[in-house]
């Protein structure tokens, strides 16, 4: 059983993860733990050339599905 410590660290990695990565600009980004992975929601600002958010957020350790709810904004989309 996964304790909210648990839970919060993942939501925290995942979202300075992509927070960082140089391909996304992110508006209002909000992480939520679910069961076997994240759901990502807010507003993002993406290169043409970015790789998909969901396999960038499945490279943290106990993240295996990604539910995708972002917004995009700009001339890339989120795949």
């Amino acid at each position: 059983m996964e304790t909210l410590a648990g839970r919060h660290l993942v939501e925290k990695d995942v979202q300075t993860t992509l927070e960082s990565h140089p391909a996304y600009r992110f508006s209002d980004l909000v992480v939520h733990r679910i069961s076997d992975g994240v759901c990502l929601t807010g507003v993002v600002d993406v290169n043409d050339d970015a790789p998909d958010v969901e396999a960038v957020a499945q490279q943290i350790s106990g993240v295996e599905r990604v539910l995708n709810q972002l917004v995009t904004c700009g001339k890339g989309r989120v795949r």
